[in-house]
């Protein structure tokens, strides 16, 4: 898992801008942290925290399209705050543009 996630933080390192990129180092250390005290799984953890964002900097109009691409639902909510969609793409990102199967990772993000 660990080739994985070095994978992961180079390839976001490209895509998101630098700000962040520096708030997703945070937050996957903090669901780390949060992980080893709880004796759960520290990379798996880290590797949700890692990915929460990804879909993060895409404009709202982004986020609405590819949801209805791949039949992803959206409700009325979240048509009307689109922001909100950035968490269940990333989950679709996760899997989908970083391979990542684990249920427990993908259901964290």
């Amino acid at each position: 898992m660990k080739d994985q996630i070095k994978l992961i933080e180079e390839k976001l390192k490209a895509e998101l801008d630098t700000d962040r990129y520096i708030h997703t180092i945070g937050v996957a250390y903090t669901a780390a942290s949060m992980a080893m005290c709880h004796n759960e799984d520290v990379e798996k953890a880290y590797l949700a925290g890692l990915l929460h964002d990804s879909a993060k900097c895409l404009s709202n109009e982004e986020k609405i399209q590819i949801c209805k691409d791949n039949d992803i639902e959206i409700s009325d909510f979240e048509y009307d705050n689109p922001f909100l969609l950035h968490a269940k793409l990333g989950a679709f990102f996760a899997q989908n543009k970083y391979q990542v199967t684990d249920q427990s990772i993908l259901s964290a993000i």
